[in-house]
């Protein structure tokens, strides 16, 4: 999970924007008031940061409630809130180059474009849960002319078939981090 170690935590001003990251408020938690979370947007994407006080630094990361993918937009938010509070970063596991998934066509998509532009196909197959990705990945190999929407709420997995997609040049698969109940 994408995070910084800090040696002490700053709060910014809220509203605040740095790097196309917009932060709208921060909340702490009335029960430990050495928790507290961010409100960040990043392009159409809306979390929250987390902020812990360990014993001697703090730890800004992801919250796991609100995380999203694909992750990039965490790393970035990480990084701008650092950068307009000027923190001192005593650790960090962000990487400082873009995977090579991220196209600016990604596989990943939000509901409206669902629900907007319904992609017509002749045939299309969804997956429920893909998990690893195994399945879905071999059926849109192995199907190049149907059409593989995946659900999956799962981060991790997302983040993992999304560079998955990539590197097979696949472009006959959609996904979607989104309650299948609701789709």
């Amino acid at each position: 999970m994408p995070h910084i170690q800090i040696q002490e935590f700053k709060e910014i001003p809220f509203p605040s924007e740095e790097d196309g990251i917009r932060f709208d408020f921060i909340a702490t938690n009335v029960v430990h008031p050495d928790e507290r979370l961010i409100h960040a947007q990043s392009e159409d994407k809306s979390f929250f940061l987390q902020v812990k006080r360990g014993d001697d630094k703090w730890l800004l990361k992801s919250d796991k409630v609100t995380r999203v993918s694909p992750n990039i937009h965490i790393k970035k938010a990480i990084e701008a809130y650092a950068k307009r509070a000027n923190l001192d970063v005593l650790f960090s596991n962000l990487a400082h180059k873009e995977s090579h998934h991220r196209d600016k066509e990604s596989a990943l998509k939000p509901i409206d474009f669902f629900a907007k532009t319904f992609p017509e196909a002749n045939e299309i197959w969804i997956e429920v849960g893909f998990g690893s990705g195994v399945h879905l990945l071999h059926q849109a190999k192995e199907n190049p002319n149907v059409l593989h929407i995946g659900i999956e709420i799962h981060k991790a997995s997302i983040e993992q078939v999304l560079k998955q997609i990539s590197i097979h040049k696949l472009d006959n698969v959609l996904l979607l981090d989104f309650d299948a109940r609701l789709f």
